[in-house]
């Protein structure tokens, strides 16, 4: 499987497909409607009942819907590192990962802000790498800042986002006085526009205005299967540090810079979930760390001997199978 993936052939795009709907049988047999938390934006509220009704109440379309965000994302997420050389002949590994590593916890497969959020900031990472390669237009800054005003907008722990925005621009060297400036135009605007909505409509109020954010998040004790989704997440993701420390002299310094820049993502989406008190959402506050770990577990993939890859992804496929069908965590 592993040396099939490796390759960049159509039906790889197909197999990770299937091996998606295979993972995630339980998102279809136990689907449910989405519920809506008070500390969700409004954006999202107001996405959410509007799927319902053209969903027309049936949680099993949420479930496709939220299959389809996710298989998107592995494909834009393999798209990116195979244009970027980020992840060199990587065939459709990165997809894969990201498949597989979506799967380890429970809470990162149900239809949220963080989801829609990860689409999103796979269009971000692709526009600062462009910026930083060829330099772009002043349009270019203002559209990546409306994409991280309306990820802020939709899912509000997203405001950390800023800062790893403006600390990328630093690392493609491209940041400027003015550009800094249109680019933080770019964020406001999504608010500056709802502003005006409830001015208009006598409900302004700054509360509803500015994204909502806490610092005492609890979580739920792990279980001992969420213990073993935690070292298959992990020791992969170390591993794969390791071996992208080994080669990075010898990188280009364009991929180097990409890769400290999804390095600086993980560790931004790491502090997400202290930014955020509202502890029905669990696990899934750690969701926007999936597209930096996936690229350094797809790096593994590719740079170890295939007897290893292979035992390292059927054992990930076995655990995953056995949590969803011997647990009620799922």
């Amino acid at each position: 499987m592993i040396s099939l993936l490796k390759l960049k052939i159509p039906i790889n795009i197909f197999i990770v497909f299937v091996l998606g709907i295979v993972l995630k049988i339980p998102i279809f047999s136990s689907a449910t409607i989405p519920i809506t938390f008070e500390t969700d934006s409004y954006l999202f509220i107001q996405l959410v009942e509007l799927l319902k009704y053209l969903f027309f109440g049936k949680g099993f379309m949420f479930a496709i819907a939220t299959y389809l965000l996710l298989y998107s994302q592995a494909l834009q997420l393999n798209n990116f590192l195979s244009e970027k050389s980020i992840v060199r002949q990587s065939g459709y590994l990165p997809a894969m990962s990201y498949i597989l590593i979506s799967s380890l916890v429970p809470e990162w497969n149900y239809f949220s802000a963080s989801l829609l959020c990860n689409s999103f900031i796979l269009f971000i990472l692709s526009e600062v790498s462009i910026i930083g390669e060829r330099g772009k237009s002043k349009t270019a800054f203002f559209n990546v800042g409306l994409t991280v005003g309306l990820s802020i907008f939709l899912y509000s722990p997203a405001l950390i986002l800023v800062l790893w925005l403006f600390c990328g621009f630093i690392i493609m060297r491209s940041f400027k006085f003015n550009t800094g400036l249109i680019c933080l135009l770019g964020i406001a605007t999504p608010f500056y526009f709802y502003s005006v909505y409830l001015f208009l409509a006598d409900q302004f109020s700054w509360l509803l205005v500015l994204p909502e954010m806490n610092s005492a998040t609890a979580f739920k004790a792990p279980s001992g299967w969420l213990m073993g989704s935690s070292l298959l997440l992990g020791v992969p993701f170390l591993m794969g540090g390791f071996l992208v420390r080994n080669n990075f002299r010898q990188m280009l310094v364009s991929v180097r810079n990409n890769w400290n820049f999804l390095l600086l993502l993980l560790l931004f989406a790491l502090a997400i979930p202290f930014l955020n008190s509202n502890s029905n959402i669990n696990y899934q506050l750690f969701f926007l760390m999936i597209i930096p770990v996936s690229t350094f577990h797809s790096y593994v993939y590719l740079s170890t001997p295939t007897w290893f890859s292979s035992i390292l992804f059927w054992g990930s496929v076995i655990f995953i199978l056995t949590f969803q069908y011997y647990t009620v965590l799922w």
